[in-house]
């Protein structure tokens, strides 16, 4: 939104991306989703994967979500984290200005 818009309202408040912290909690939720183990396991795969998932938000875990849910009837811990990696990928290179823009 630009600033005259932004003027319009009395409050505003603001979403930063999530921590890592909050990233593994996010993602220990989908795989508990899809009956997957959270185990040592699959946080050193999330580990070794984190650079590639730095910009996970909770919409690309509700995306990833319906997806695993329309392509594998239980999928594993590569498929959830393949999916995870691939929305990341996907909104990473459709990025453009919000607003107006001259």
């Amino acid at each position: 939104l630009d600033p005259a818009v932004l003027r319009r309202f009395d409050l505003k408040v603001g979403f930063s991306p999530p921590n890592l912290s909050q990233r593994e909690k996010m993602v220990a939720w989908l795989f508990a989703e899809h009956g997957l183990p959270w185990d040592e396991a699959n946080q050193r795969q999330l580990a070794a994967g984190a650079s590639r998932l730095a910009g996970l938000v909770p919409g690309d875990i509700a995306t990833a979500g319906r997806k695993l849910r329309l392509v594998s009837e239980q999928p594993t811990a590569q498929d959830v984290l393949q999916v995870l990696k691939d929305e990341c990928a996907y909104r990473g290179s459709h990025r453009r200005p919000m607003g107006f823009v001259h």
